[in-house]
């Protein structure tokens, strides 16, 4: 049996995140099975015990900043190849405070902030900071669906960040390649 396996086994595993999944500002299910937030979540109990939610809250906000790096990164070069050029299009940050316990993150300082905690939940996020600033900043509208000329809008289809066309509802490609 692996570490993993045994960590989460253990009694102390399965109470710490239940009430992390309890608390506020985390918002996640306890009972959920996504694979990448449990091997988070398993790596910080396994490297720090359980840890009250006030000393949790800076992993998160650091996990959510990493995130949206590596999603900025790789919907920036795409979006660069139909716009130029991005230049001022970066994740700004709020680090965590007693208003803001985990931070406040976004991309490009348009539209909503990022919550999530996994990969796929955060690069639907980002796509849509990134289409919030290339309205302000180019007034104009990215991506554009190919067959009906319309600006396409990030969603999960089947767990997978997508472009999608609402015109004929439709999957245009996924937003990470």
């Amino acid at each position: 049996m692996d570490r993993v396996s045994d960590v989460r086994r253990e009694p102390g595993f399965q109470q710490w995140i239940a009430e992390l999944a309890g608390g506020e500002p985390f918002d996640w299910d306890a009972d959920g099975d996504d694979p990448e937030f449990l091997d988070w979540i398993t790596e910080v109990y396994a490297g720090n015990g359980a840890m009250p939610m006030e000393l949790v809250n800076p992993l998160v906000f650091a996990r959510r900043v990493e995130l949206a790096q590596r999603a900025l990164q790789r919907i920036a070069a795409r979006a660069e190849v139909d716009l130029g050029p991005l230049p001022g299009l970066t994740v700004v940050t709020t680090p965590p405070d007693a208003l803001e316990p985990t931070g406040v993150v976004r991309v490009g300082g348009y539209g909503q902030r990022i919550t999530g905690l996994t990969f796929a939940e955060v690069a639907l996020t980002v796509a849509d900071n990134v289409q919030e600033w290339v309205t302000h900043d180019r007034s104009r509208i990215w991506p554009v669906c190919p067959e009906h000329r319309r600006g396409l809008h990030p969603q999960s289809a089947d767990g997978v960040p997508s472009w999608v066309c609402r015109e004929v509802p439709h999957v245009v490609s996924p937003i990470i390649d």
